[in-house]
């Protein structure tokens, strides 16, 4: 292994260990062509192991690559502001892991090639809170939604909506039990008034 104070190409200027002519070892590495800025270790050439990567308008990830990607635990910081904590894997949110927004907003729960897929808590600021199943970003499945005035909704859900039998409870205590479709009412149900007559 061979250190080199400095290695410049047109693509990049490199700073770290080398095998041969592969970067290997530890190094920092700034990419021309997008301002892009990695610090840490190296494998066959491409950023391997624990490593920090800093991206265009401020965003950066810490933690695992593999095969010059984010593979593994690690926390991206998002130009937006928001922070996403848990597993990656080709540069996407994938497996178990937590995203908080800056307006307090969060998930807690699985991922699927960066979308909400599988169980999941989502919380609003407000009080408000799903928890349940999603599929590709959206409500679908089981869960169950509260909000703050009271009502809670248990139940099926499809693309994000109402969709199947569910349960719902009005603030004042009155209820329906039936079918629903598209996040309406529709088919087979009962309405219950809060003081037991339907």
């Amino acid at each position: 292994m061979e250190l080199r104070a400095r290695t410049e190409t047109d693509e990049y200027i490199y700073s770290g260990h080398w095998v041969g002519e592969c970067r290997e070892g530890r190094g920092h590495c700034i990419w021309k062509a997008d301002g892009k800025v990695y610090e840490g270790h190296w494998k066959g050439d491409k950023p391997s192991g624990k490593g920090r990567m800093v991206y265009a308008k401020g965003a950066y990830y810490i933690g695992l690559f593999a095969d010059g990607k984010q593979n593994g635990d690690g926390v991206s910081y998002f130009a937006d502001k928001s922070i996403y904590r848990g597993d990656h894997a080709n540069n996407k949110k994938h497996g178990s892991g937590c995203h908080t927004l800056p307006d307090g907003q969060e998930y807690k729960g699985y991922y699927k090639d960066g979308k909400k897929d599988g169980q999941g808590v989502f919380k609003w600021p407000n009080g408000e809170k799903y928890e349940g199943l999603w599929v590709d970003g959206k409500k679908h499945g089981h869960g169950v939604h509260d909000w703050p005035d009271g009502a809670k909704y248990s139940g099926d859900w499809k693309d994000g909506k109402k969709d199947g039998f569910g349960e719902f409870m009005y603030p004042d205590g009155a209820q329906y039990i039936g079918e629903y479709k598209a996040g309406k009412e529709d088919g087979v149900g009962s309405f219950i008034f809060k003081d037991g007559t339907r």
